[in-house]
């Protein structure tokens, strides 16, 4: 997860997802590894499996498309924001300085 910074413009010194905007022209696939690339340095190729998607009304709609993959090597730089964290799901649910679309897509790997 990430670790958004002060001056974040949503959920400032919260837990998040890593991603963006899925720019014009672009499959939610290909604005993934644009936006994994753009706001990390893992350079290993991963196979992303799609979890859902979901839309919240935080800031005007935002839908959200979620996808996991495993990630073998978690020493890697962080580009944006303060920097990564990992947990466990549960541990996830548990902590109270998670954004709430986070916390969402997190709900959606745990009830699988």
């Amino acid at each position: 997860m990430q670790r958004k910074d002060a001056g974040a413009p949503t959920a400032p010194n919260l837990l998040a997802m890593f991603g963006g905007h899925v720019e014009k022209g672009e499959t939610n696939h290909q604005a993934l590894v644009r936006e994994l690339k753009e706001e990390t340095s893992i350079q290993e190729e991963l196979t992303f499996r799609p979890v859902g998607e979901f839309t919240v009304r935080e800031n005007g709609h935002k839908k959200f498309y979620i996808f996991e993959a495993d990630i073998v090597d978690l020493n890697f730089e962080v580009f944006e924001g303060a920097g990564a964290e990992a947990y466990e799901v549960a541990e996830v649910l548990r902590r109270t300085d998670v954004a709430t679309s986070a916390r969402r897509a997190v709900e959606m790997l745990a009830n699988g």
